[in-house]
């Protein structure tokens, strides 16, 4: 009998291939804001309907926390549907085609459930995702991005660098947000962990679109770390491990980092790598 994780590993070779050649489609390096600033489009989507309203359940039998297992199934799900919009038209029908036929397939073999969702929703809400990325692309690929795009790109990208970072830190027991609200632990904490993702985005978002200089970013890094303490001694959050705090500033600055990398790109200053804030 096929392990479950082996299906999921799979798609994320699929994905990485799909990638790769829609890197070479765009033969820009505007493909990297515009990569993970679609990304977290589908985060904050998935964020929605999995998360709030528990739509689905994978079920990659890799993690013993079953939730958290289930969190990397909706990452390469992700990873899978993501460079696809890359693509051209044919491609993007065919893909959303064979993710509907994958879904069947994983439902049938107990890799993935369904709740309310219906595999119908998926391939609707692909092609009206496919639609709404081209057209980001088409605004992108300008020498200058526009102010509006680049803020989606921006907020967005930011989020799943800051969420992709701390599911590692809580997977790991590095901390966790309060429980009791919901039944599920895990659950309450990973959807007040990605709202707190979100807000961190949102606030670095506006230090680099609006150019605000190194003091000001250094101290806002400095007063976000200084909420994660204080929402610790109120009870709210919990450091299960000495070094939490630390690797928390080190998300929010590494976050800040690609966010300033990504903001040059859009905005044509800039080609090359650069380490500053």
């Amino acid at each position: 009998m096929v392990r479950n994780w082996i299906p999921y590993l799979i798609l994320v070779i699929i994905s990485l291939v799909i990638g790769f050649f829609a890197y070479r489609k765009a033969r820009t390096v505007r493909f990297i804001p515009f990569y993970f600033g679609i990304a977290g489009t589908v985060v904050f989507y998935e964020y929605i309907i999995f998360h709030l309203f528990k739509s689905y359940d994978y079920k990659v039998e890799l993690l013993p926390d079953p939730y958290f297992d289930s969190c990397i199934g909706a990452v390469v799900s992700n990873a899978f549907s993501v460079p696809a919009a890359g693509l051209g038209s044919v491609w993007i029908v065919m893909i959303s085609l064979i993710f509907m036929g994958i879904e069947v397939l994983f439902v049938h073999y107990g890799w993935y459930e369904n709740f309310w969702w219906k595999t119908i929703y998926t391939g609707v809400s692909l092609v009206l995702y496919f639609i709404y990325v081209k057209s980001l692309w088409n605004k992108v690929k300008y020498p200058k991005t526009p102010g509006l795009p680049r803020v989606i790109l921006l907020f967005f990208g930011g989020a799943i660098f800051h969420i992709n970072f701390n599911f590692t830190l809580s997977a790991t027991h590095f901390y966790k947000f309060q429980d009791g609200w919901l039944e599920n632990a895990t659950r309450l904490h990973t959807i007040l962990d990605m709202t707190h993702a979100f807000l961190v985005s949102l606030i670095l978002t506006v230090l680099v679109y609006f150019g605000l200089r190194l003091p000001i970013r250094i101290a806002v890094l400095i007063l976000i770390s200084g909420c994660y303490w204080g929402l610790s001694c109120l009870g709210y959050l919990t450091f299960l491990k000495p070094w939490t705090l630390p690797l928390l500033f080190a998300s929010d600055v590494v976050t800040l980092m690609a966010l300033s990398w990504f903001n040059r790109i859009l905005k044509g200053e800039r080609m090359k790598l650069s380490g500053k804030l």
